[in-house]
């Protein structure tokens, strides 16, 4: 080890003080740029510090490292020059852009390729410092341009022609244009064997949904001077809504895979919770067992989906089936807190993981029985097929509070009745009560009716006694966590 006290290289006034280690020359420990400091405390290491004020105000930059390692090859980037130079030429480029633009280098265009973006907006959301009602699916769609997420397609390829441009650089045909290499029309689902499928199209309007969300967070938040390329996302709108249900053959075909297979016990219950209760995916898996009342069999669905962006919540009732369910998770939990639905690993189960379990059972059902029909059921129609059965118990009001919908031509879509069935069921109200009532009446009417006329007549209807209940006081919330003796 040798000791320095000043630079012997000629041009350089700066000092250092302190012990370098074996192979660092004098020289090499002074940079002639204000702020760049070489560090021999802890990891060798050049710092670099910006210290300006603008308008009066002081501006705050992070401090940025840049490691050394002694024994790396000239020219490779922590080498102790190399590191210097990119210490000094960051300075540099912050006090530049601070004289020509009077802002931060970092908040400017030039400043960030569209990965960079993607990238932090990931780590933000990991972070917990960005929060809407869509944060997973946004984190989870970003994957989907930088790659090396779960999943084939572009979830495991990514966009690499489209990360590495500059985020200004961007237009709406890179995302929507015609050509091959535009992400609309790279966005496929690959299956196991090779084969792709399309993609709905509100698959793909939720991905550019995410990139709108990115832009618009990098402008407000982050303060960079970047507006999104997707002007419109007009061209994907389209009626892809679903009226698919689950016959409880196929429900039965599906319980008995996961009953045989290797599914995870805890991704295996998120699976029936959804089917008993009509909760999405997303709100099984945010459960804590602070969220169930075992003595009002109840459960709190927090963070639950608005259109407006908020969180809402909402509290559904358990039925004995759930009930059993949760009870013997609750059994078996060594700790009683947290999570309601963890693996094996004590982890809570992620959303995607319930999506990729319930891909591969409905395949293996699919070939076990060779009937293809059962690959076109996904998981969230399970959730159809729950509010399907208690809107022939419930009604729509009392139905679509436990569902969770407020818009009432969404919840009509979700409720599938079979027209047979209604028939048989207004046969044997007539002949239970004779003559019939005004109620056998109604339904005589709206059975006349087609499927969205039914749904607009209802809709209407539902309304109506919404805004009279909505004058009386009403309550529905879980009291505090009751455990079972």
């Amino acid at each position: 080890m040798s000791k320095a006290k000043t630079a012997a290289k000629p041009g350089r006034t700066k000092t250092f003080s302190g012990t370098l280690p074996r192979g660092i020359k004098v020289f090499q420990a002074v940079s002639p740029v204000a702020g760049v400091t070489l560090r021999t405390d802890g990891q060798l290491r050049w710092e670099a510090r910006i210290r300006r004020s603008l308008n009066g105000q002081a501006l705050k930059f992070p401090l940025v490292r840049y490691p050394i390692d002694p024994k790396a090859s000239p020219n490779t980037e922590h080498h102790i020059d190399a590191a210097r130079l990119m210490a000094e030429a960051y300075v540099r480029r912050e006090h530049a852009s601070l004289e020509l633009r009077q802002t931060p280098y970092a908040h400017t265009s030039e400043a960030w390729t569209f990965g960079d973006l993607l990238r932090r907006f990931v780590q933000e959301i990991d972070d917990g410092l960005i929060k809407h009602a869509s944060v997973r699916t946004d984190h989870s769609n970003a994957y989907l341009f930088l790659g090396g997420g779960k999943g084939l397609g572009l979830s495991q390829t990514g966009m690499p022609h489209l990360t590495r441009k500059l985020a200004k650089d961007l237009t709406q045909d890179d995302f929507l244009g015609r050509h091959a290499s535009s992400f609309v029309n790279s966005y496929v689902k690959v299956k196991r064997d090779g084969t792709t499928l399309p993609m709905a199209q509100g698959s793909k309007k939720r991905a550019l949904t995410t990139i709108r969300n990115l832009f618009r967070i990098a402008h407000e938040n982050w303060q960079i001077d970047l507006r999104s390329p997707i002007k419109s996302l007009k061209s994907l709108n389209s009626d892809d809504a679903r009226d698919r249900t689950l016959t409880e053959e196929e429900w039965n075909a599906i319980v008995a895979q996961l009953d045989a297979g290797r599914t995870d016990q805890a991704t295996a219950d998120v699976i029936r919770f959804a089917r008993m209760t009509a909760a999405r995916r997303s709100e099984c898996v945010k459960l804590d067992w602070a969220d169930i009342n075992f003595k009002k069999k109840t459960a709190r669905l927090r963070e639950t989906k608005a259109k407006n962006g908020k969180y809402n919540e909402r509290v559904i009732p358990l039925t004995s089936e759930p009930m059993a369910l949760i009870a013997t998770r609750f059994e078996a939990s060594e700790t009683k807190k947290g999570a309601v639905f963890v693996t094996s690993r004590g982890k809570r189960i992620r959303a995607d993981t319930v999506t990729q379990a319930w891909d591969r059972v409905r395949e293996q059902v699919a070939e076990k029985l060779g009937d293809p029909e059962i690959l076109t059921a996904r998981m969230h129609d399970l959730r159809h097929t729950r509010i399907t059965e208690m809107g022939h118990h419930l009604n729509p009001a009392e139905a679509a509070r436990i569902s969770g919908h407020k818009d009432l031509k969404t919840f009509m879509r979700y409720f599938n009745p079979d027209p047979v069935a209604l028939g048989k069921k207004l046969e044997q109200l007539e002949r239970q009560g004779g003559a019939g009532t005004a109620v056998d009446e109604v339904v005589k009417q709206l059975l006349r009716l087609s499927p969205e006329d039914m749904a607009s007549a209802v809709a209407l209807a539902f309304q109506a006694q919404a805004k009279a209940s909505s004058r009386a006081p009403t309550a529905c919330a879980a009291g505090p966590t009751q455990l079972p003796a």
